[in-house]
């Protein structure tokens, strides 16, 4: 028995469109939106130039599922989505002219002027329709109001029609649909750029996933001034810094040099216009030594410090969906192997870092004294020190093509890698914090202030002088002898 290849048999049937998989799967997600219905439209017959033509519209209240998409794909069926889905949020959005006589050559100079993504597409009945693509969630009520100012500044009539046109759903209902476009080879899309009709599958989703936006960037679109109306600029001038006066000097020098740090200035540069923002902007400047005070308590905080992608010579690290434990082994391999912060460590379970840190007056006669501080590190501050150690990306479609995007390490696998047992690979761990020398099960007595390797205790304690003691960690023989040696300090202890 010979096996048919379905592909080929296919091919043969006349008016048959092959479609990619993975290609129907992308143009589902662009136009994701309510599961529980869908619709679809029968066309009617051609009609005069310039007249709209009608047709029969049905909604389903059914579950739409990917071979809903790839009928419409293939021309079989056509198919409407309900831009808002069942949490009230939307992924698209559109705006429906159909109104005839429309001059689309201006209607696309105003949308270019505008600056907004859209994505025209010739529509069943002969007009246009706008979508807008979302690269997260959206919620209804802002995209209806949004689109509602989008279409006055494009100089559209008020009862344009507007999907969503729902700010929320109840369970029972199904909502009001729009028809995709691309069935088959019609409804093409219109690259604004040179007003080009894009026919192609491929170039479709590769032109409308570079022209994603997100919620932030739809938040922006600010409201049309009513006819009359006044409209304030927010933008101000830039104005020097405000100078400092005594009792904000501190604080507001601190703020400066954080500031820089942040922009990755260091070191000398950093001394050095710390030093020139003093003698311009403080009355009266500070002394050098309380500004070099300030300066190296902010250079003890750390920053989150953005490099041009083409002068960052860190490790690349790819992120690829499904692929999460490689990028975990990669992750650990890199703090094993890479010159980390000073005093990284693990802590009951938690990286940890030590900062020796200056408390005034906390000394005999109120003196500067320095003491052990340590900051634990959450799995968001896990994330930040792996985007110091490599440049983390993922590859993304734009409309040059797929190109990749760097992004901040995820710290949802910062707290994976957190949780999982390890060794951490070589990384110190800490089984014991304490601020007095201790005398462990066997006699011996670790005093020296500092990280002892052999037991994992940190002693942060001043050096006591110990009778016939040894280097660091200090060892005695055995329990009687330093009993003898350390009685003054056992007494009332039963021994």
């Amino acid at each position: 028995m010979s096996i048919v290849d379905s592909a080929k048999l296919n091919a043969c049937v006349p008016g048959y469109i092959h479609i990619e998989e993975a290609q129907v799967v992308r143009f589902a997600a662009l136009f994701r939106g309510l599961t529980r219905a869908y619709g679809t439209y029968t066309i009617g017959p051609a009609v005069a130039a310039g007249e709209k033509r009608v047709g029969q519209a049905v909604t389903h209240a059914t579950s739409v599922t990917l071979a809903h998409y790839r009928a419409h794909l293939q021309k079989k069926t056509g198919l409407g989505i309900v831009p808002i889905d069942e949490r009230d949020q939307c992924w698209f959005a559109a705006i429906d002219v159909d109104k005839y006589g429309v001059d689309f050559a201006d209607l696309y100079a105003k949308i270019n002027a505008l600056k907004i993504p859209f994505v025209p597409c010739r529509s069943k009945s002969g007009g246009v329709h706008l979508y807008l693509f979302f690269s997260e969630a959206v919620p209804a009520e802002l995209v209806i109001e949004r689109l509602r100012w989008l279409a006055e500044m494009l100089g559209l009539p008020e009862d344009t029609e507007r999907f969503p046109k729902q700010v929320s759903l109840r369970p029972e209902d199904t909502g009001n649909w729009i028809n995709c476009p691309l069935f088959g080879a019609e409804r093409p899309a219109i690259n604004l750029d040179g007003c080009v009709e894009i026919h192609d599958l491929a170039a479709f989703l590769a032109h409308a996933e570079g022209r994603r936006i997100t919620r932030a960037q739809l938040e922006k679109v600010k409201r049309p001034p009513k006819e009359g109306e006044t409209v304030k600029r927010r933008g101000r001038p830039k104005k020097e810094p405000a100078v400092l006066e005594q009792g904000g000097r501190n604080k507001g020098l601190f703020d400066f040099t954080m500031g820089l740090r942040r922009k990755g200035v260091e070191g000398e540069e950093l001394w050095t216009r710390a030093v020139d923002h003093n003698a311009n902007y403080c009355s009266p400047p500070l002394e050098e030594s309380e500004l070099r005070t300030i300066v190296k308590s902010a250079e003890r905080y750390e920053v989150d410090v953005r490099v041009d992608n083409e002068q960052d010579t860190r490790e690349r690290l790819p992120f690829v969906a499904g692929r999460q434990p490689e990028l975990i082994d990669k992750v650990k391999a890199l703090l094993a192997d890479k010159a980390i912060q000073e005093n990284l460590m693990v802590y009951v379970g938690r990286l940890v870092r030590a900062h020796v840190v200056r408390q005034k007056g906390a000394g005999y006669r109120g003196e500067d004294v320095e003491a052990l501080q340590f900051a634990p590190h959450t799995h968001l501050s896990l994330a930040a020190v792996v985007n110091r150690l490599a440049l983390c990306f993922k590859y993304k479609m734009t409309r040059a093509g797929m190109e990749s995007v760097v992004i901040d390490f995820p710290p949802g696998m910062a707290q994976l890698i957190l949780d999982s047992p390890a060794d951490w690979h070589g990384l110190p761990i800490i089984s014991r914090l304490s601020a007095t020398p201790v005398m462990m099960p066997d006699g011996r007595i670790i005093c020296a202030s500092g990280y002892d390797a052999e037991t994992g205790i940190w002693i942060d304690a001043p050096d006591v002088p110990v009778p016939g003691s040894d280097t660091s960690p200090c060892g005695f023989p055995s329990v009687p002898k330093s009993c003898l040696k350390w009685g003054f300090l056992l007494r009332g202890f039963g021994m």
